[in-house]
């Protein structure tokens, strides 16, 4: 008996967080080879979609949120009445980061996960990267799995806001779809949270993470901006996530109803800007709480992007020699910063039309 064949014997005697365990264990351990690693992953996901097929009964509809946050409200939201069977089932795609920032290189692929994992190890501070690095393959998996389970009868609901995140994430999202035969539905919550709150037009929301459970429920049934996705819809997001994940870009907005990939540096000088304002305030003699800075410029920003991309771009100016900094940069909390030679104009620093829009504001 090969160790392979005896492994794949374990797992199936094993509770699912048990497999779990070994599989991020053996992930991280180079003693086993590639085909084992393989053969085992193909076991779990086997294991994964049988318990999966009997979740999905007395299910009639499946919904996929983009990260933890809207997954959480959704789930609440289309929580059954006590008493009652659940009818519907929240899947998350969820990622460390956004999908709207690092690369999403072949993110389909076990290679491009990694090269993520990578990027994310190098250039980001997060208190639970060790757990996301050892377990990140292991999660995907599991969704993908879920996915793959799903039965051909039950309509499935993607919901996404105007925003480069959940846009690049919907994109994912159908194209894991791409063998299912299943009914497929866009339910855009920033056109339905507008249309729900039509007689005040100060409300938008991007993000539909912003969105408290009792919103999401009356945007569902309202269902006024759900709408089926054709076979040639599907086709046309499954060649544009193509186009994503074929290059290795990290910073991608949204912007007049498209994914554009700009440079990582894209928002550095936005990010100066607020320093020196900060610094103003401040008649320019005071460090600056690195967390005051990023929760200052996230404040400012439509684009969802997240506090970790722009603490990294923060300690790359740092880098540069633009900032100074007092502290240890291991976390937000534990630094400050300060201009090294303030600054007088925009123009010294050759500014975005944004970062002119951001200091005509300031």
């Amino acid at each position: 008996m090969n160790s392979s064949y005896a492994l794949r014997q374990v797992i199936r005697e094993m509770s699912e967080q048990e497999a779990k365990s070994l599989l991020s264990l053996l992930f991280a351990h180079d003693g086993y080879s590639a085909e084992t690693h393989e053969s085992l992953k193909k076991s779990l996901l086997e294991m994964s979609k049988k318990r999966t097929e009997v979740d999905y009964v007395k299910i009639r509809h499946i919904h996929i949120a983009l990260g933890d946050s809207p997954g959480g409200s959704l789930k609440i939201a289309l929580k059954a009445p006590e008493g009652r069977k659940p009818e519907h089932r929240v899947l998350v795609l969820r990622d460390a980061l956004p999908f709207s920032v690092g690369p999403l290189w072949k993110l389909e692929e076990e290679e491009g996960r990694e090269e993520r994992r990578r990027w994310c190890m190098l250039h980001i501070n997060m208190d639970d990267r060790d757990e996301y690095l050892l377990q990140g393959e292991e999660q995907f998996l599991e969704m993908r799995s879920r996915l793959e389970g799903i039965p051909e009868s039950l309509p499935v609901t993607i919901w996404a806001g105007s925003n480069a995140h959940e846009q690049a994430g919907l994109r994912f999202a159908v194209y894991l779809l791409r063998h299912k035969e299943n009914p497929v539905f866009l339910m855009d919550t920033t056109s339905a949270y507008a249309s729900l709150h039509q007689t005040d037009p100060n409300y938008e929301r991007r993000r539909t993470g912003e969105m408290n459970p009792e919103e999401l429920r009356g945007i569902w049934e309202m269902k006024a901006c759900c709408r089926k996705l054709s076979p040639e819809q599907r086709q046309s997001l499954e060649s544009e996530w193509l186009e994503l994940s074929g290059r290795k870009t990290g910073l991608r907005i949204w912007r007049d109803g498209r994914i554009v990939e700009v440079r990582e540096d894209y928002y550095d000088s936005t990010l100066t800007a607020v320093v020196e304002q900060l610094h103003r305030e401040r008649d320019n003699q005071e460090w600056i709480r690195s967390a005051r800075v990023v929760g200052e410029m996230i404040g400012h920003l439509e684009q969802d992007i997240g506090d970790e991309y722009v603490e990294y771009r923060l300690r790359h100016l740092i880098y540069q020699g633009v900032l100074e900094i007092q502290g240890v940069p291991r976390g937000m909390r534990y630094y400050d910063v300060r201009m090294k030679q303030p600054l007088s104009g925009l123009e010294q620093r050759g500014g975005t039309e944004d970062d002119e829009e951001y200091a005509e504001n300031l």
